[in-house]
């Protein structure tokens, strides 16, 4: 096999490894390019709140660049929410973030490197907003019993530990929501159209999804389709032959959906289209009609692409006022970040006695249920009762966006935003 196409294998494997979780499309609403220095409303930031208490080390995990793709401004992005942390929120628990910054460049072996560099420098806590290589160091941590708060993964080894990984968003809404969906048209059915690599497969094929789906009555046909596929018009014809105005979901990057929405639409398919957020970018909204776009349901972990939400516009004078930097303001794990390292900061108010990671443990599981930051009103609390089965996974539902004709959703929806109990 020739390297690029490798690469391209790998690269792909790796966007929906990470930004399945993530839960936002690429590109588009709310993107600004702002320069180091630029200031923002004070009233925006918040007032002063300074921490006082002695310094927690901190683990800040990014992947860095790669040919393909450049993720180089997670160090700077978390430096500035650190520094809003520190300055206006009370740090972690009362204590000032000390952060110890490690890329990967996208290189597993990089990866175990940053892992064994955070235990040689003694950090409490590891924070992350997505990786494609977090089963690569994750093992390390959770045996040296570091927490880790990350913002998601669809790997079942991280989302059912018990013991120290937090994360603040629930991957297993993308799998929800289409059985929800079917059953309010009244269908038992629904047709996965799923890049066929395994980082995109594994959790469609996992015994727990098939258990949802069970105990929902709904079945699940999961179509993988290859790499490169130029044409679903087979795919999409057998699909739209058993289950012509059912509900059906594309997970893959974007011109792999760009490829299964015309094939639907050709195929005349009048059905719900609930697709990954990655499906959606600038690209897909000049490649497919946006009659077809308007209406599509895709499940979100927040109101990403609603310019005057109040948490966004938090993100953004937090960017710009602690300078972070010149990069897309819309780039979803820099947004993840920032919504990471907030929820870990709300997770640990009123922390009592040194910020150890037993400490930082047992006072996660002890908190409240609260407003999750960047959340669209959904609540999130690390008790391990949000989500049966995974007690990692803080948050119990999800946001729907509803699409209109210019490829932008016009409102989100919370989903299954239930309250999560003793």
């Amino acid at each position: 096999m020739k390297a690029t196409k490798v690469r391209r294998m790998w690269l792909a494997a790796a966007l929906v490894a990470l930004l399945l979780a993530a839960g936002c499309g690429s590109g588009g609403g709310g993107g600004t390019e702002a320069p180091p220095g630029a200031t923002s409303d004070e009233a925006i930031l918040g007032p002063m709140n300074p921490a006082t208490g002695t310094p927690i080390k901190v683990g800040v995990f990014g992947e860095g660049r790669s040919p393909g793709i450049d993720n180089s401004f997670v160090p700077s992005i978390a430096k500035a929410t650190a520094k809003w942390l520190n300055e206006r929120k009370g740090g972690f628990g009362g204590h000032p973030i000390e952060l110890v910054t490690c890329e990967s460049d996208f290189d597993p072996g990089k990866a175990l490197e940053c892992a064994n560099t955070y235990l040689s420098e003694n950090v409490a806590l590891v924070v992350l907003g997505g990786s494609a290589n977090v089963t690569q160091f994750w093992p390390i941590l959770h045996k040296a019993k570091i927490p880790v708060v990350l913002y998601g993964s669809a790997t079942p080894t991280l989302m059912e530990d018990p013991d120290s990984t937090f994360m603040v968003s629930n991957p297993l809404a993308f799998i929800d929501f289409p059985a929800a969906a079917a059953k309010e048209r009244k269908t038992k059915r629904v047709d996965a159209i799923v890049l066929d690599v395994p980082a995109a497969t594994e959790i469609y094929g996992s015994p727990s999804t098939l258990e949802r789906y069970k105990d929902a009555g709904v079945v699940l046909n999961v179509v993988r389709v290859p790499l490169g596929t130029p044409d679903m018009a087979p795919q999409a014809v057998q699909i739209v032959r058993d289950n012509p105005d059912g509900v059906v979901q594309v997970a893959g990057y974007d011109s792999f959906c760009i490829a299964a929405f015309n094939g639907l639409l050709a195929a005349g398919f009048k059905g719900t289209v609930a697709p990954v957020g990655p499906c959606i970018s600038d690209a897909t909204r000049k490649s497919v009609p946006g009659s077809f776009l308007k209406g599509m349901k895709v499940v979100s972990t927040g109101p990403f692409e609603i310019k005057d939400d109040s948490d966004m516009k938090l993100y953004r004078a937090v960017a710009d006022h602690y300078n972070a930097g010149t990069f897309n303001r819309a780039e979803p794990v820099a947004i993840s970040v920032f919504a990471t390292m907030a929820a870990a900061n709300a997770g640990l108010v009123g922390m009592k006695g040194e910020a150890t990671p037993a400490n930082i443990i047992t006072t996660l599981k002890s908190m409240k249920e609260t407003r999750l930051p960047v959340g669209g009103g959904l609540r999130f609390r690390c008790n391990g009762k949000a989500v049966p089965g995974n007690p990692a996974l803080c948050v119990r539902g999800a946001l729907i966006g509803t699409l209109g004709a210019d490829g932008f959703p016009e409102s989100y929806t919370p989903f299954s935003n239930t309250t999560i109990g003793n």
